[in-house]
Order: structure tokens, then sequence, then C-alpha cells
């Protein structure tokens, strides 16, 4: 029963980044990318919109990487960090894919967010400033 509630909260959530992120907030931001690179000067800003979405993204591997660290203390066992970790990189595969393949900004936007997973669990400190939202997210 603990192991079904733990895989719902990472079901629907996943869903839910995956359909109002993937769907909305990649091309949005995209477009938003695209206007400022007609701009002069412009092409500055592309670093911090990959911040954004790397930060914004981040934001979901947090709250797997705590929630799995929560279901390892209840369960005993550290099969919910390979459970977590899966559940955590198929919506991050969805919304790299809600965008087709382009140039490096679209592969440092997926990969970075996919390899915070470990690096979140493994010094839980990193996850400091997601501590505003993790605490709302429960």
């Amino acid at each position: 029963m603990v192991l079904i509630k733990f895989l719902v909260g990472f079901l629907t959530w996943g869903a839910i980044l995956w359909m109002v992120y993937g769907r909305y907030g990649v091309p949005f931001l995209g477009s938003l990318r695209g206007s400022a690179r007609e701009i002069p000067g412009g092409r500055l800003f592309v670093p911090f919109f990959l911040l954004g979405e790397v930060l914004i993204q981040g934001l979901w591997v947090a709250y797997c990487a705590s929630r799995s660290m929560a279901f390892v203390e209840v369960l005993g066992k550290p099969t919910a960090y390979g459970l977590g970790f899966l559940a955590c990189q198929v919506p991050l595969a969805m919304v790299a894919r809600s965008q087709g393949a382009g140039e490096i900004y679209h592969v440092l936007r997926s990969v970075i967010p996919m390899g915070l997973f470990p690096a979140f669990v493994l010094h839980p400190q990193y996850m400091a400033i997601y501590a505003w939202a993790l605490g709302r997210m429960g």
C-alpha cells in the first residue's frame, strides 16, 4: 500500500509536468528565446533562459529526490531510489521530446536536470534552493 502511494504521487505530478510544462512552457520559452535573439545583443540572454529552464526542471527532480528519500526511510529498502529515479526521468524525457532535435541548448536543457537526481540524493543540501517549494508540495 505504501508503494502504491509512493508511485501515485510520482505519476500524478509527472503527468502534470509533462502536460503543462512540456506542451505549453517549452514552446513559450522557445518563442521568448527566439525573439531575444532578434534584438541586438539578445544572444547574451540565452544562458539565462537555459538557467531558468534548468531551475524549473530541477524543481521536479528535487521533488522526486526528496520523496524517494522519505520513502526509503519508511520502506527501509533502497528500492525507492530506483523507482524514484525512473519516475523522475520519464517525464523529463517526455519534456525533452516535446521539442525536436536541435542545437546544444536543447541537449543541455534536458541533460542537466536528468543528472541532478543522483546529486540531490547523495548531497541533500543541494536541494536547499528548492526548500520553499518542497515544503508546500509535501
